[in-house]
């Protein structure tokens, strides 16, 4: 079956239900009714009519205004657009191109003005103290706010005193919800919970006292502190109501001993979505070691944060600790007075808004970015410094670092459409239930912000910045669909159905199909070439299919195998790809070098799915259960939990 595969590229192949109608189009008028009949019903089919194309010809045809008429704009003597169904556009300008009458023909094109390219956005503040504001410097603001400046839709909750509302530099910052706390219209009585805010969300660039870290970020005020003294209890409301309000960061810069209640509250608010950053908390008085895990910073999740000085140094203080996340300055540092102007203070609990601020950035730089996945940036890019690792486990705050780092992660889909993010990849909606056919497969767009999921009939489902091509949900296919491959622009898609028939929708274009072969096996998956000229088709015996641009490198085809192979990924260049079976044995063709596997392991569940690193020098592997596999660069970001046996894994997306 190998060996067909590079003939089946010899000549453009029409989709099965498009066989029998398939004709040269110039040899007459009929014949190319007859297809531009087909092209037109595959489109109205597998899209709504509003989404179109531009076809820009240049023919000496006389047939061309009767096989598209009302869909032709002449521009001269010869040249035409065409306008026609973006499902069908790839194969008509293919049969366009093919007639002896054509001179040329292409898609049209996007044309831009000359304008200069959008400036960064402000990054050096007016406010007067911002000259003071060392820990600014020392965190990189700066270059942060060249990227963002926050989002006044991300809400950081201060759970503490109170916040003073009439401060000029906070004024239109601040939330407060009735019933939220206690009383949270009082003012601040201890003036901690203004400091506090002041370095998260001070307004910012208006010529006024100090720049707060977010310059649109929000503020809850939660008061669950009197005269700096809290109950558990209250602080464990806050936490839940904070969490039920869409607080996305919360703020603790308290500590005390343990309590179950607010531990709770604190796992319960995490379930919300919510990153939880806690003061590490000081360490005074005689006789106090300074390196006893305080609650609750030491909870698990919880951002621990570490207090430093403008030399980088632990303030002598600070608890400290491999159970401390992260160190931030937290010493002299300025903040907001309650009444107006500034102070300077001290102390973890002027650290731990610096990094729920920062938390507060990345969150609105990565839309839908869920709360690990804001944690493990701001640990991955903080800097080391001396007490990394023994003191606190990261090192300092770097925010600018934080949100240049590369975007990583990855989606798991299960068989009811439950999608779980992981790392910088957000959370953009599930499959609606009851669903008429599982979820087979998924693919995500380039930008990372969205993705589609497929079902077994053909249903297409698109989340975040994924747009909706059409589907072959309407269609009665011959056998299910089993996969799907985005094209690399993100303005289309591949569908393939496991006797290899394949759909094509918006950009991506249709190469061929096995649909009207025999197979000695079910088609199990597919994959685009990375410049979306081809792609390749995967039997469960490891025959392969390359079909357009893509190359045959080799199969499993005449191989026994101990378990069937269930999926494939290409290698970046597109000269290569790996194959797994569900037993995670994998083969590499080409340049895909092969980077281990866990074919000698016992499993608990198969292998069910496999994705390449965008370098092409690692891979994923999901099972049936959510548990993930890495190798080479591909690095590990957390693994599904089961739900249940009817709603398995059922493909891993990236």
């Amino acid at each position: 079956m190998e060996g067909g595969a590079g003939q089946l590229n010899t000549e453009l192949v029409i989709p099965r239900r498009a066989r029998q109608t398939r004709r040269v189009w110039a040899i007459s008028v009929i014949a190319f009714a007859a297809v531009a009949s087909c092209f037109q019903g595959v489109a109205s089919a597998a899209e709504s009519s509003d989404r179109r194309a531009l076809i820009v010809v240049r023919s000496h045809s006389e047939l061309l205004p009767r096989l598209f008429p009302g869909q032709l704009r002449q521009i001269s003597a010869d040249t035409f657009s065409i306008d026609v169904a973006l499902a069908a556009a790839t194969v008509t300008l293919a049969e366009i191109k093919a007639d002896p009458g054509t001179v040329w023909a292409e898609f049209d094109t996007p044309m831009y003005s000359s304008m200069a390219p959008q400036p960064p956005l402000p990054n050096t503040p007016n406010d007067p103290q911002v000259p003071n504001q060392f820990a600014l410097t020392k965190i990189g603001a700066s270059g942060a706010w060249a990227r963002t400046h926050g989002s006044a839709s991300i809400r950081v909750a201060v759970l503490d005193s109170g916040v003073d509302l009439s401060h000029p530099d906070l004024v239109g910052k601040v939330d407060v919800i009735p019933g939220c706390g206690l009383d949270p219209s009082a003012q601040d009585d201890r003036k901690h919970g203004t400091e506090v805010s002041g370095i998260i969300a001070a307004n910012t660039d208006n010529n006024l006292d100090m720049a707060g870290i977010g310059w649109d970020t929000r503020i809850l005020s939660v008061r669950v502190l009197t005269s700096g003294i809290g109950s558990a209890a209250d602080v464990a409301a806050g936490v839940r109501c904070a969490a039920d309000n869409g607080a996305k960061i919360l703020n603790l810069s308290l500590q005390g001993a343990f309590s179950q209640s607010v531990a709770d509250a604190i796992v319960y608010a995490q379930s919300k979505g919510a990153l939880i950053v806690a003061a590490a908390g000081n360490a005074v008085g005689y006789g106090i070691d300074p390196t006893v895990p305080q609650f609750p910073a030491n909870q698990a999740g919880v951002m621990g944060t570490a207090s430093t000085d403008s030399n980088d140094e632990l303030a002598y203080y600070s608890y400290r600790g491999p159970w401390v996340d992260i160190a931030a300055p937290g010493d002299y540092v300025t903040a907001l007075a309650p009444g107006g102007g500034t102070t300077v203070v001290r102390g973890t609990s002027f650290s731990a808004p610096y990094v729920a601020g920062a938390a507060a950035l990345v969150a609105a730089a990565f839309p839908g970015i869920t709360a690990d996945g804001i944690k493990r940036r701001l640990e991955l890019s903080a800097t080391p410094i001396a007490g990394t690792g023994t003191n606190f486990l990261h090192g300092r705050l770097q925010i600018d670092a934080a949100l240049a780092a590369p975007i990583g992660g990855y989606w798991t889909a299960s068989a009811l459409g439950n999608v779980t993010p992981f790392a910088d990849y957000g959370l953009h909606g599930n499959a609606p239930n009851p669903l008429v056919k599982p979820i087979v497969g998924g693919a995500s767009t380039p930008t990372k912000l969205g993705y589609w999921l497929v079902a077994s009939d053909g249903g297409i489902f698109s989340f975040g910045d994924a747009q909706f091509h059409g589907s072959a949900g309407g269609i009665k296919l011959n056998k299910p669909i089993v996969g799907m491959a985005a094209t690399p622009t993100g303005n289309g898609y591949w569908l393939v159905a496991s006797d290899g028939g394949v759909f094509s929708y918006g950009d991506a274009a249709f190469f061929g199909s096995t649909g009207a072969i025999t197979l000695n096996k079910p088609i199990v998956g597919m994959s685009g070439t990375p410049t979306g000229n081809g792609y390749w088709l995967v039997a469960s015996d490891g025959g392969m299919f390359a079909f357009g641009g893509a190359q045959f490198f080799g199969s499993m085809g005449a191989v026994v195998l101990n378990k069937p192979v269930v999926g494939m990924a290409a290698s970046a260049t597109g000269n290569g790809y790996w194959l797994v079976a569900s037993d995670g044995g994998v083969f590499s063709f080409g340049d895909a070098t092969f980077l281990g596997s866990t074919g000698d392991i016992s499993l608990n569940q198969p292998v069910v799915a496999m994705k390449s690193t965008p370098s092409g020098n690692g891979y994923w592997m999901v099972a049936a259960d959510g548990g993930v596999f890495s190798f080479g660069d591909a690095a590990f970001f957390g693994a599904s939990p089961r739900i249940s046996t009817a709603n398995s894994i059922v493909a891993l997306i990236v």
